[in-house]
């Protein structure tokens, strides 16, 4: 169902009560805002109902609706720094900056705890003895100098490599 022009008469309404406040206005006003939120909250039921059937057969995606339907209601919060007043938006810009600089210096904070969350922090092994045992037969690769890169190139041969117009 299409909410647009309802919500538009309800707006109508708002107005005309706040123009005009008489009891017939705002009874008038009342009476439609709450008959259209029962009809939006019946249509988010059937939604979240619809949706769960048919998802029903599948775990994966009843667990995303399930998360979907509960980070829904926390990113609300944000809503509440925008305020209309006669037909136009107003931010609250320091809250809004107070909310992303709180965000964004937890963020360390959040990353160290789900990786610290993930190791048994108890066990005080070192990394280790998570390797395997070192072979005997291993290679040992020694730091190169300038000079031994240099003269290995100085001996490529020239008539092996392509000229840049052969590309």
């Amino acid at each position: 169902m299409e909410f647009r022009y309802q919500l538009r008469k309800k707006n109508q309404l708002f107005k005309k009560q706040l123009n005009n406040p008489t009891d017939y206005n705002i009874k008038n006003f009342r009476l439609f805002k709450h008959k259209l939120t029962t009809l939006i909250r019946l249509s988010k039921q059937l939604y979240n109902k619809e949706s769960f059937e048919e998802a029903q057969n599948s775990p994966r995606k009843t667990w995303s609706l399930i998360n979907y339907f509960i980070k829904k209601e926390r990113k609300s919060s944000f809503l509440k720094l925008l305020v209309w007043k006669m037909d136009r938006l107003l931010i609250n810009w320091k809250k809004v900056a107070d909310i992303l600089n709180t965000y964004f210096a937890k963020i360390g904070e959040k990353i160290v705890s789900s990786v610290m969350n993930q190791f048994d922090l108890r066990s005080n092994k070192y990394f280790s003895s998570y390797l395997p045992s070192s072979q005997s037969n291993s290679i040992f690769l020694g730091p190169i100098s300038q000079s031994e890169i240099t003269k290995i190139v100085c001996d490529l041969n020239p008539d092996n490599s392509l000229r840049p117009l052969d590309l």
